[in-house]
């Protein structure tokens, strides 16, 4: 069993996953901008217990290294390396965009350009062809640059920097 830990953006997150099926088990989710360190291991033990999934059944845990919020990366690897050290289970790393692009190209999407908003009129961006291959570096742009980017890919536009993109 996969758990899966994501504090990177506007909220805590955590889900278990079934790698040999790819099925979602259980998943907890609440919006927040500040408090995710007092409330992911919390969240982390009522979604092991709902489940009836037992630590020891974890075989993999994942957490979102960014880009976001310094803070709320921190939270997220911290939880995930000391269960790591306390189960004797590998970790691995996820990006926000990754994971924002990982649902359109298993639609059949042949780009996807996933962006978080990072204000001021600039996103993270990146590109990613069918394959998941990078075909543009994530990266801090300005909004227009990133719409130069993704239009001269015809890529799909996701995450919350899609709007500004867009608006370019």
């Amino acid at each position: 069993m996969l758990l899966a830990l994501d504090t990177a953006l506007g909220a805590c997150s955590a889900a278990l996953l079934d790698p040999a099926s790819g099925r979602l088990v259980a998943l907890a989710c609440e919006p927040m901008t500040t408090g995710h360190a007092e409330r992911l291991m919390p969240m982390v033990a009522e979604l092991l217990e709902n489940a009836g999934v037992a630590p020891a059944d974890l075989t993999r845990l994942a957490a979102t290294v960014g880009p976001g919020s310094f803070t709320g990366i921190r939270v997220a690897v911290a939880a995930a390396r000391g269960l790591a050290l306390t189960l004797g289970t590998p970790v691995v790393g996820v990006s926000p965009l990754s994971a924002l692009a990982a649902p359109l190209l298993a639609t059949g999407e042949s780009v996807v350009a996933p962006a978080i908003d990072a204000r001021h009129e600039h996103v993270y961006m990146a590109l990613l062809d069918a394959g998941g291959r990078t075909l543009a570096t994530p990266a801090y742009r300005s909004a227009g640059e990133a719409a130069r980017i993704a239009a001269i890919a015809t890529a799909a536009l996701v995450g919350s920097g899609a709007p500004a993109i867009a608006a370019v």
